[in-house]
C-alpha cells in the first residue's frame, strides 16, 4: 500500500463501466446535474436548495428511469392524420366498399377536417 488516495491520476482506469448497462457513469451524472439544474429554475432560481436538487434529481434518475423509458416504448405511434387512425379507417373503408356513394362524402369534407396526404 502506498497510501496515495484514488484519484484519476493513480486510480483504476473508469473507462467502459457502465450503470445498469445502458449509460456511462458520465452520461448518468450529466443526466442527473440537467434534472437538478431544472428544478432550480422550477423553483424560481432559489439558492440553497442545491443538494436536495441534486438528491432529488438522483432519485428520479435511478429509480424513474426504468419507468420513463418503458412508458416511452409503450407510446403508440403518432398518426399523421388530424383525426387519427380510427376514423382514417372508417373513410377508407367506405372508399372501398362503396366508390360511387362515399366520393360525395369525402368531397362534403371541410378541408380542415379532411385527413392529411400521404
Amino acid at each position: 500500500m502506498s497510501g496515495l488516495p484514488r484519484n484519476a491520476e493513480n486510480g483504476p482506469d473508469a473507462e467502459g463501466v457502465t450503470w445498469r448497462g445502458y449509460l456511462t457513469l458520465e452520461e448518468r451524472e450529466g443526466m442527473i446535474r440537467e434534472a437538478a439544474y431544472y428544478r432550480y429554475l422550477a423553483r424560481g432560481c432559489c439558492d440553497g436548495h442545491d443538494v436536495e436538487d441534486w438528491l432529488l434529481a438522483e432519485a428520479e434518475i435511478d429509480h424513474g428511469a426504468s419507468e420513463a423509458l418503458s412508458a416511452i416504448l409503450d407510446q403508440p405511434i403518432q398518426q399523421s392524420s388530424v383525426h387519427g387512425p380510427a376514423s382514417d379507417d372508417k373513410l377508407k373503408r367506405a372508399v372501398r366498399q362503396h366508390p360511387r356513394k362515399a366520393i360525395p362524402q369525402v368531397e362534403g369534407i371541410d378541408p380542415a377536417d379532411a385527413p392529411d396526404r400521404q
